[in-house]
């Protein structure tokens, strides 16, 4: 009984607090003008509805990528074979499916649901609900590894690794969709080259997405550029939403 007090306890520290964390960051961020609760609210469970389909896509990849009777199991993956056959099949994998497909879908997201609302009418609200998505998509994805592995690691492998994706996965998934939102918010209200800001955002967030997964799988000490390029991406986002233009109002919310 006390193992799942504790079970229970360290999810809610390593998957609940660090959502809640960048919530309240992001939302003092936009202070000046906060969004709407109820659209906020919206696009965290279209995050978790997005955890979902990703993860069934990233089936599909693994039965292509792999072949009919290979899934990518933990099991598998921390297996000699696995080592030698997925050099490189693992990193197109990681590469392409996370980093470009989830960014991908996330775009894909925020593009139709809440692009043209009136509600949009800053640059740095494509941030807040950039991040928004995300922190609904990392919380899925943390939730579902938690509930997955707690059988099958011990104590201290569950809670470090628990750890580490409430830390350095979420942030992951906040900076990169936090820049895909910013330069949504960019393009909203500049007048040229819409299409080419999208797509700069779009492989901005993509390739440091897809660039943190593939160092991190390295057995080297290369895997440490992971988390470089994690604090150089957020730096680089949080400089974007300071500046003035990034929280000038073109107009007033209308819900």
């Amino acid at each position: 009984m006390q193992y799942f007090a504790l079970v229970g306890l360290f999810f809610i520290i390593t998957a609940v607090l660090p959502v809640f964390f960048w919530l309240l960051y992001f939302s003092y961020q936009d202070r000046k003008e906060p969004e709407p609760k109820k659209t906020v609210l919206r696009l965290f469970f279209w995050g978790i509805i997005t955890a979902f389909l990703i993860m069934l896509l990233k089936r599909g990849a693994s039965f292509i990528l792999l072949d009919a009777k290979t899934s990518l199991t933990f099991e598998y993956l921390t297996s000699d074979k696995a080592m030698n056959q997925l050099t490189i099949i693992r990193a197109q994998l990681l590469f392409f499916v996370a980093g470009v497909l989830e960014e991908g879908v996330k775009f894909f997201i925020l593009k139709t649901i809440i692009f043209k609302k009136r509600v949009f009418n800053q640059i740095i609200d494509g941030v807040v609900y950039g991040t928004t998505l995300a922190l609904g998509f990392a919380f899925a994805e943390n939730s579902l590894y938690f509930i997955n592995f707690f059988n099958q690691l011990d104590q201290a492998e569950l809670f470090f690794n628990s750890t580490m994706r409430g830390v350095a996965t979420v942030l992951l998934h906040v900076v990169a969709t936090g820049i895909i939102g910013f330069y949504l918010g960019k393009s909203k209200f500049k007048k040229k080259g819409k299409t080419l800001i999208l797509l700069k955002g779009l492989t901005l967030g993509s390739i440091l997405h897809a660039c943190f997964n593939v160092f991190l799988q390295l057995k080297t000490p290369l895997n440490y550029l992971a988390f470089l390029i994690l604090l150089i991406g957020f730096i680089f986002l949080s400089i974007k939403i300071s500046k003035k233009d990034s929280k000038i109002i073109w107009w007033r919310q209308k819900t």
